[in-house]
């Protein structure tokens, strides 16, 4: 279960490394913009649930 835990993990920020540019870019349009706050929010998810 613990080997899942961590492969899951590294895939998820090998995924955000990937985006990191698409996070700090500028756009107007209203569906990145969810996006961007959506990928906020499971980088939050994923530390609590790493340091719970």
């Amino acid at each position: 279960m613990v080997l899942l835990t961590e492969l899951i993990e590294k895939s998820y920020l090998n995924i955000l490394k990937n985006i990191d540019t698409f996070e700090y870019s500028e756009s107007s349009d209203p569906l990145i913009k969810q996006e961007k706050i959506t990928n906020t929010e499971m980088k939050s998810l994923l530390y609590d649930n790493k340091h719970y």
